[in-house]
Parts: C-alpha cells; sequence; structure tokens
C-alpha cells in the first residue's frame, strides 16, 4: 500500500489518482481489514471522480461493505447505479454481488408484484399443487424449501410467476439467468475447452435430472452412479441435447476453468438453484461464444 500513498503524496494531480485510491481501497477492505479506511479513499473517488470508470468500481466496494454490515438496502442501490450503465467495466463484478440479492429476494417470503400466496390444505401434495397452481412443483420446492414428504397445512408458499432464459457466455465463461427483461442471477462455469463439445447455438431445456446421471470410468469401465462424489456430472444434470448439459461438480477448482471433458460445470450449490428454475421444454439456453476466442480466426 505504501507505493500507492506515495503516489497521492508526491503526485496529488496525477490522472492516476483515482485509480491509486481504488487500490488503497481495495488493499484496505482484503488486506489489512480497515473498513473505515477503505470506505474514506472509495467516498472520495465518488465525491471528486464521479464521472470516471474508478467510480464505478467505488460503487461495487461499498456495496460490498454494505453487504457486510446488513445493509442490504444500500448495497442494492449502489449496484443498481453501476448497472444501468450498460459499458460500465464494473458490471459483471456487480451483476455477481446482485445477483445474490435477487436470489435472495426471489426466496423471501413475501409476495413481490405478480406473485401469489397459497395457503397449503389438507390433502395437498406437490403433484396437487403442481396441478392446481400452474406450477412447476420443481420451482415450489425450490423457491419455499419445501420437504416434499413434510408439507405443513396451514403454511404460506409463494406461488412466483416467471419467464426465465439462460445465456452462457462461453469466453467470460459465465452463465447468466434472466426472468423476462431483468437479470436474475449471474454464475461462474467451467466449460470443456473443445468448442465441437458445446457448440455456440440456442437451446432449450429437454430433460432435467434429478440426482444428476451414471457416469462410466474410460480408464477402468466402471459406472458411477450418478450423484456420487467420484460422479464428475455433479448432483443434478440439465440436459440441452443428446451429449450436452449444465450440471454441477464436487470438484470447486472445475468451475471457472477450461476442461478437457464434461459439460458446463457450475457448483452443486448453483446447479440446485438453477434446476428449480428450468422448465423441461420450455426453457430456452443460448450458447454464444467460443472457449478459447484467441484460437477463432480473425479474433
Amino acid at each position: 500500500g505504501r507505493y500507492f500513498n506515495t503516489l497521492l503524496e508526491k503526485y496529488p494531480e496525477s490522472p492516476f489518482v483515482p485509480e491509486a485510491r481504488l487500490m488503497l481501497a481495495r488493499y484496505n477492505l482484503d488486506v489489512v481489514k480497515d473498513v473505515d479506511a477503505a470506505q474514506g479513499h472509495l467516498l472520495t473517488v465518488l465525491s471528486k471522480w464521479s464521472k470516471t470508470d474508478a467510480a464505478d468500481h467505488a460503487l461495487v466496494l461499498l456495496a460490498r461493505i454494505s453487504l457486510e454490515k446488513k445493509d442490504e438496502q444500500q448495497a442494492r442501490k449502489n449496484l443498481e447505479m453501476v448497472l444501468r450503465k450498460k459499458e460500465s467495466p464494473a458490471r459483471s463484478e456487480a451483476e455477481f454481488l446482485i445477483g445474490d440479492l435477487n436470489m435472495k429476494r426471489l426466496k423471501s417470503p413475501e409476495a413481490a408484484p405478480g406473485d401469489e400466496l397459497y395457503t397449503i390444505k389438507p390433502g395437498d401434495t406437490l403433484w396437487e399443487m403442481e396441478r392446481k397452481l400452474d406450477v412447476p412443483q420443481d420451482l415450489l420446492v425450490g423457491i419455499n424449501d419445501l420437504d416434499a414428504k413434510a408439507l405443513t397445512v396451514g403454511d404460506k408458499i409463494r406461488v412466483p410467476r416467471l419467464d426465465i432464459s439462460i445465456v452462457v457466455d462461453k469466453p467470460a465463461r459465465t452463465l447468466t439467468i434472466r426472468n423476462g427483461n431483468d437479470f436474475l442471477k449471474k454464475y461462474r462455469v467451467g466449460i470443456n475447452q473443445d468448442d465441437s463439445e458445446i457448440p455456440a447455438a440456442t437451446y432449450s431445456v429437454i430433460k432435467k435430472y434429478p440426482k444428476g446421471l451414471e457416469w462410466v470410468n474410460p480408464e477402468s469401465n466402471e459406472t458411477v452412479k450418478a450423484g456420487e462424489p467420484e460422479n464428475p456430472y455433479g448432483e443434478k444434470f440439465i440436459e440441452l441435447r443428446r451429449g450436452i448439459g449444465i450440471h454441477g461438480t464436487f470438484e470447486k477448482e472445475k468451475v471457472g476453468a477450461l476442461g478437457s471433458n464434461g459439460y458446463i460445470v457450475i457448483s452443486n450449490q448453483a446447479v440446485a438453484e438453477v434446476y428449480a428454475l428450468v422448465e423441461e421444454k420450455k426453457t430456452p439456453v443460448v450458447i454464444k461464444g467460443s472457449a478459447n476466442p484467441e484460437k477463432t480466426p480473425g479474433s
């Protein structure tokens, strides 16, 4: 941190001062754990250089501080200011943070505009509620954290009306969920480095496997049951086309990385969230770009 402090002292008019304060804020926040010092630098950036890219990054870092203080309202306000700028360099970082807030709001027991509340009645089952409410039972379970074998009569559950779509960005290694025109959440994904294994195209969810898929070890020819820790498909599998799908993993290092096998890989926790939101034969999934853009002619 002393190098940036030296820059601020010797060259107070330098055009790099906003970035220097931003780096000092990150240093104080992540290394020294001095939240007050970090906040001071960030507020200075916002007050003196409000039109710069550094100001957008400052808003994201201030949102992080607000989240640590459990002030979700202020965090959302800061993040939404960044997201209103489509070309902001801080946009992706802001999306990751606000996605967690969006998912938390979606799972809140309080009904959102367009939702309705339903009171569980004697004799209700998930199948019955799916038919009666015209909402997939996976969604009812995922949003309300229901136990299918222990529904409680009298409990109120949310009945969301969603219009989910997915975009997988291979170069960025991200999976973005939208609800209609609204951004919902973004996840980091691992992806097969061979573009021919997962061609860029428009797909749809054709089948969901709640426990994942069986896997045959190519070296031993042994079959590993779905959901076993040794199974590279993780705990759930969302099939987009024969031989292509979105699946979980027990190996955290695969998330965000290029792989020599597998498909679109997200954490088991993330795949459970995505699994609850998508519908068979309905949810569209767009896969775009190349996993290796540097190898693409003309890139």
